[in-house]
């Protein structure tokens, strides 16, 4: 049963947990440990408890203690469903909002037709959550849809067994479906969801939209296509920039990516560019394109762009000290997206960087590329096909 026993200890004076007998005697000596720990690792009582104050209790009392691996294995897997009990209570409350707010927007939110909530509680939950208010309606948003649309995701939601992040993705997923539809695909993919990560968890979702409304991927496309289509530049943490194109068109998403590999395979088989990874050479023909700089151009010049493709100064076939496989043709990692491109989708983190930065779009600080110049190069990848 948990939280059985737990009353009988408390944290000592020292931060640690002491245990007290029935004489109220404190257990002596630094090697002491809480009796709860024992029951973090596989099996134990803590190990399957459901996210409550008992649990919370029993991790902060442990804490700081000499645990085995699978003790502290336990502890992480169960701070994590701590978190997605929090998560559950902060959209409780934002609902509990949504229904007290006394001007509602016309129309109502997605969730409910009769609800809705006005721009000023959007603000307000913004300021208290310090986040734009983009995100806060669309954590309103996800509140809403949890409760009324998704009542099986939110419940995994509030027993622990799926983070946020994925109860959004479910959500983001089923979002073009009916109230009923929403429902069907609720149940089907309720059992299936706790212990899938990310990705598979989205795509388990948008299987089932398909399954109950065959016609939704495509009336989600089209809408995202037509109405968040964007071209988003960035600057990224390093100090150099990104840009990426989101909810584009898919054929000509294709056609562009294909465009793209071919001249990067033109550069790559110039042979007048030792050095230079695949993924480079991506990365040149992608800006290479855009700016009309004709492959002609770049291969007479025999130059990447500024700090792009560095020589390789053990020759092209010498590994270097960092050895294979260090760079180039990696997929990119899951979903953190951050909760991909994370829970949120690319460029809307609530704390991710807007606009080109001080530097201006495309700009390289002097300092940047004297750094890239002083490193050292990392070997090139073996050649690969294009795309076709």
């Amino acid at each position: 049963m948990c939280g059985h026993g737990l009353e009988h200890f408390h944290r000592g004076p020292d931060g640690l947990a002491a245990g007290r007998g029935t004489g109220g005697e404190s257990s002596p000596g630094p090697a002491w440990q809480h009796p709860a720990l024992a029951g973090f690792a596989r099996g134990g009582q803590w190990d399957t408890c459901p996210p409550s104050a008992a649990l919370a209790a029993a991790l902060e009392a442990t804490s700081g203690q000499g645990a085995t691996r699978d003790e502290r294995v336990g502890r992480a897997a169960r701070w994590q469903a701590m978190e997605s009990w929090a998560a559950a209570g902060k959209l409780a409350e934002l609902r509990d909002l949504i229904r007290d707010d006394d001007e509602p927007l016309p129309g109502g939110g997605r969730g409910d037709p009769a609800g809705g909530w006005s721009r000023s509680l959007t603000h307000e939950v913004a300021l208290a959550l310090a986040m734009p208010p983009q995100s806060a309606e669309r954590l309103m948003q996800t509140a809403q849809d949890l409760e009324t649309r998704l009542p099986r995701t939110a419940a995994l939601l509030a027993a622990g067994e799926l983070t946020f992040p994925k109860a959004r993705a479910v959500a983001d997923a089923l979002a073009s479906l009916s109230p009923a539809d929403a429902a069907r695909a609720d149940e089907l993919i309720a059992p299936e969801l706790p212990g899938k990560t990310y990705g598979p968890a989205e795509k388990l979702a948008a299987q089932a939209a398909l399954t109950v409304d065959p016609g939704s991927g495509t009336r989600r496309r089209e809408e995202a296509e037509r109405n968040r289509a964007r071209v988003a530049l960035r600057r990224d943490p390093s100090g150099a920039a990104s840009l990426s194109g989101y909810d584009l068109p898919t054929d000509e998403s294709l056609a562009a990516y294909a465009s793209v590999c071919a001249r990067a395979a033109q550069y790559h088989e110039s042979g007048m560019f030792p050095g230079v990874r695949m993924d480079q050479f991506r990365a040149m023909a992608y800006l290479d394109l855009m700016n009309a700089v004709t492959a002609g151009q770049r291969i007479t010049a025999g130059q990447p762009p500024a700090g792009l493709g560095a020589p390789n100064e053990y020759g092209p076939d010498d590994p270097g000290p960092d050895g294979p496989g260090d760079g180039g043709d990696h997929p990119a990692p899951e979903a953190t997206a951050p909760d991909g491109p994370g829970p949120d989708g690319p460029g809307s983190s609530d704390d991710s960087p807007g606009g080109t930065g001080p530097d201006g779009p495309g700009v390289v600080p002097a300092w940047s590329r004297a750094a890239r110049a002083g490193r050292r190069p990392r070997p090139p990848h073996p050649r690969r096909p294009p795309a076709r």
